[in-house]
C-alpha cells in the first residue's frame, strides 16, 4: 500500500497494480523497492466503486498515493504509524486490528459467497491456495450460521 503510485492506479476501469513496495529496515528511513518481494507479488486489485468515490478528487498524473513531504517522496515509518492507528483510534478499534486481520476477513467473506480458494488467492496476491486454506480464509461464526440450511436439510434424509 505505501508503495503505491498514482500511475498505477486506473480509477476509469476500477483497477490498481502493485508494482513497488516501501519497507521500512528496523523502523528506519523508507526503502522504495521497484518491485513486490516476490514475483507473484506484482498483482492488479480491484478498487470497488466507494474506494473510488474517496479517491476521485484526490487523483494525480503520478507520486505516490500515501506520500511523504512531497508527492513523490514515500511516507515516513513514524507518519504512517500516527496516522494508520490515529485513524483507528477515531473508529474505536485501536489496537484490535492489524493489517493482517483485514486480509483474513477479506479472504473469508469471498470464501463464504462461494469463491474458489484459487480465485481468493489470486484476488489477496498469493501464488496458491495453500495460504487461503490455512491462515486468510478460515470460516467464521458467520460463515458456519450461513450453512445451518443445508445442515438441517441433511436430516430430510434420514
Amino acid at each position: 500500500m505505501l508503495g503505491l503510485g498514482w500511475e498505477n492506479i486506473h480509477l476509469d476501469e476500477n483497477y490498481g497494480e502493485v508494482k513497488r513496495v516501501v519497507v521500512f529496515p528496523n523502523n528506519a528511513k523508507a526503502v522504495v523497492k521497484d518491485s513486490p518481494k516476490t514475483e507473484t507479488s506484482e498483482r492488479t486489485f480491484i478498487i470497488p466503486a466507494a474506494l473510488k468515490q474517496i479517491l476521485l478528487p484526490h487523483q494525480k498524473a503520478g507520486g505516490y498515493v500515501i506520500h511523504g513531504e512531497g508527492e513523490y517522496s514515500p511516507v515516513s515509518y513514524s507518519t504512517f504509524q500516527r496516522t494508520y492507528y490515529g485513524a483507528f483510534k477515531k473508529l474505536g478499534i485501536y489496537g484490535k486490528y492489524s493489517n493482517h486481520d483485514w486480509r483474513s476477513t477479506f479472504g473469508s467473506q469471498l470464501k463464504e459467497q462461494g469463491m474458489s480458494s484459487a480465485l481468493v488467492a489470486d484476488l489477496l496476491g498469493h501464488a496458491d491456495t495453500r495460504m487461503v486454506e490455512t491462515t486468510y480464509a478460515r470460516t467464521r461464526h458467520e460463515g458456519v450460521m450461513k450453512q445451518r440450511q443445508a445442515v438441517e436439510n441433511l436430516n430430510a434424509f434420514l
